[in-house]
């Protein structure tokens, strides 16, 4: 089975309001009720049409947000740093050593975030930058992701994958043992995330995704080769799908060696290895959740559908249903008609963005 990629939708950034008089501003408007903007997915050829396929694929994205078997090892989701009000609350092992890779004199991995670590930059007057420096460090509270560990492969039926972990991780090793790696940055919240027109706090979670990182158009890389009507023109082809920044932020952190992944795992493997499991497997899901819901068995974990299932209902067969391995059909629209394109083999297994299918935040 074949799998390509598939976007959530996200949103431009929203305007400055119109001023009254001078400098003033009227107060921002509420965000209840106003409609999101997203691809057209279907007239990008990319998803099925009709509501049955659009809830298939806030289904699958969704699960996947928070589904533990998506990390290496089998325990860490998209959800695990965002589940408090969208973001993390956690004060256990939530510092990193910032550039130097030196942790402040009296703290160091592992240790618990007090309120008396505040502010980092200690000034003798806050609102004076110029004024005595009380105290300052550079470490960083952030968020503890993984265990650092070196990928070797997944195992089949199992959510947790084969990887090495005989290795010295300082500075994030407390008595010769090491602990879970903390991350550089705080997780932002996803709450009105898809309101946001880049994501990350720097922003490098591109509006248009690419198919294949977060890096946008300035992406190195493709997943998709189209094939042109003459052999001069086969070549990866630039792809570009608007108001997606969800979807570039949400290829970043489930290969993240910090984050959710063993060090050199791809897509490829983490489509495989989900493929082969029952979605949310571990887990016990709510029965009155508004996506889920229904999918939820009588009794036990789990959901009582696949993740195969859900891409085959919200995706067009072009993007899955494929006889011959490595090799996909695309059709590509062009002054209003459609134009078939010739077969021709996928750079890696359509599976490697699996995770994309569902990008992230169905329900923020």
């Amino acid at each position: 089975m074949k799998l390509s990629f598939k976007i959530f939708p996200t949103v431009l950034f929203l305007g400055g309001l119109a001023g009254t008089s001078g400098f003033a501003q009227a107060p921002p408007a509420s965000l209840k009720g106003f409609p999101v903007p997203e691809p057209d997915l279907v007239a990008m050829g990319i998803a099925k049409p009709g509501a049955a396929a659009k809830l298939a694929l806030q289904q699958l994205g969704k699960a996947l947000y928070w589904d533990m078997q998506a990390g290496s090892d089998g325990r860490t989701a998209c959800a695990s740093c965002h589940f408090h009000a969208g973001a993390d609350h956690r004060d256990k092992n939530q510092r990193n050593p910032g550039h130097d890779g030196v942790f402040s004199e009296h703290e160091g991995a592992n240790s618990t975030v007090k309120t008396s670590d505040f502010p980092l930059h200690h000034l003798a007057v806050k609102d004076d930058r110029h004024s005595h420096v009380v105290s300052d460090t550079n470490d960083r509270v952030s968020s503890q992701g993984v265990f650092r560990s070196d990928f070797l492969d997944i195992v089949a039926g199992n959510a947790v994958d084969s990887a090495n972990f005989a290795i010295d991780d300082t500075p994030f090793r407390v008595a010769g043992v090491n602990v879970r790696r903390v991350e550089p940055r705080n997780t932002p919240t996803v709450i009105n995330a898809v309101f946001n027109r880049d994501n990350f706090w720097d922003g490098r979670a591109d509006f248009c995704f690419n198919g294949s990182n977060p890096r946008g158009p300035s992406g190195t890389t493709n997943i998709i080769k189209m094939v042109g009507q003459t052999p001069r023109q086969q070549g990866p082809a630039p792809i570009c799908i608007p108001f997606s920044s969800l979807a570039s932020q949400a290829v970043g952190p489930p290969l993240s060696a910090f984050e959710m992944s063993a060090a050199g795992r791809n897509w490829r493997k983490v489509g495989e290895k989900l493929l082969h499991l029952p979605a949310l497997a571990p887990q016990r899901v709510d029965p009155t959740d508004s996506l889920l819901g229904p999918l939820v068995p009588a009794s036990g974990p789990g959901l009582t559908t696949t993740y195969r299932a859900l891409i085959q209902a919200a995706f067009d067969p072009d993007y899955w249903d494929d006889p011959q391995e490595h090799s996909f059909r695309r059709q590509r629209k062009r002054s209003g008609n459609w134009h078939a394109r010739e077969r021709e083999p996928v750079h890696v297994d359509g599976v490697q963005l699996l995770a994309v299918l569902g990008a992230c935040h169905p329900e923020v």
